[in-house]
């Protein structure tokens, strides 16, 4: 049976389930225990430049709940909440993401867990609807819109951007504003991978509370920089994840040509080319733009824009010889749909 959260106060429902919340959850989780002296900077316990209030709400909700007791060491002081029924303050919170002049530079959580597997559970159930595509709503726990991206698509694309770098044996460091112009949640799609054991989550931080030596600088007005380093536990699962959509219309989401380097990315795959050869040229037209990728290009066309020197008909070797070298990288044998007189992407992959 999954856990719900106590609802009676209205402040306490906003911030339920989101990717900010599952941050600070897991951040908790991980260094709890060797942070009984220090606390957490409330710098540390922001994702995307959440306000102080949402913050205090996540803390607030767990100390309701008796999963952990914010201790008198936290500062300001003046958070605390002088009535019996918050700890902390919404109204004073409220005041400093209105004026930032009354946020203190040293803004420390002292943060005590006292019910650490309601504190995993909490997280877990974050994590299982995130998975099964379910969404919390006002009114109850619904299906995923069909408008928005499933848990399967996102941990495909995530895999297959993080794959294209990746090199066995050493670490990965991924960034929470790589992703930040997508629809990936890469809080959550991480911790749907470590819980289906696909990776480990070595360290999670934000780098915004660190100055180019690395010492700790808990300034709240610096940008946030959340990064995760993830140790990859079962490579080939991931690989397989990160090529699921090579049949279907998916692909077309990670499917882009790199001008500079002269490599056409399908999924986790690469196919070179030599810089400015015939299909360098032919890539570099067919991938323009989105417009560009739909079109079926006639040779003709391609040859006047590419400033093509031999008959066009030849362009039909160019093209057959691509799509010979991407089967080959990738295992699919119908990218381009090709014809004496034109070329373009399979409709399906788009």
């Amino acid at each position: 049976m999954e856990e719900e959260y106590e609802e009676d106060d209205q402040y306490l429902s906003c911030y339920q389930r989101s990717d900010p919340e599952a941050y600070m959850l897991k951040m908790i989780l991980m260094y709890h225990e060797i942070r009984d002296d220090l606390g957490f900077s409330v710098k540390e316990l922001s994702l995307n430049r959440d306000k102080i209030e949402d913050i205090c709400n996540v803390l607030n909700v767990l100390e309701i709940d008796k999963i952990i007791n914010i201790l008198p060491n936290t500062s300001p002081e003046i958070l605390f909440n002088e009535k019996e029924n918050l700890p902390l303050d919404f109204v004073k919170a409220k005041k400093m993401d209105r004026d930032h002049k009354l946020i203190p530079k040293w803004f420390f959580f002292e943060i005590e867990v006292i019910n650490l597997s309601k504190l995993k559970n909490r997280l877990d159930v974050i994590i299982e609807d995130f998975i099964n595509d379910r969404i919390l709503m006002p009114q109850g726990i619904f299906p995923l819109p069909k408008t928005s991206m499933s848990y399967e698509v996102q941990k495909g694309l995530f895999l297959q951007k993080i794959l294209r770098t990746y090199d066995p044996g050493n670490k990965i460091i991924t960034w929470f504003n790589d992703f930040k112009k997508t629809k990936i949640s890469f809080i959550k799609v991480i911790l749907g991978l470590e819980k289906e054991n696909i990776i480990r989550i070595k360290e999670l931080r934000n780098d915004a509370t660190l100055n180019d030596s690395g010492e700790f600088k808990p300034d709240w007005f610096e940008k946030d920089n959340v990064c995760a380093e993830i140790q990859m536990l079962n490579y080939e699962l991931a690989k397989e994840l990160a090529g699921y959509s090579k049949t279907g219309r998916d692909i077309g989401h990670s499917m882009t040509f790199d001008e500079s380097k002269g490599v056409l990315f399908i999924g986790d795959k690469r196919i070179k080319t030599t810089k400015f050869s015939n299909q360098y040229n032919m890539l570099k037209v067919i991938f323009k733009d989105d417009y560009s990728k739909k079109m079926d290009w006639q040779y003709s066309e391609i040859m006047e824009i590419i400033d093509f020197q031999q008959d066009w008909e030849s362009l039909y070797n160019v093209a057959y010889a691509l799509n010979n070298k991407i089967a080959k990288e990738t295992g699919i044998k119908d990218f381009f749909i090709t014809t004496k007189q034109s070329v373009k992407i399979n409709p399906k992959y788009l």
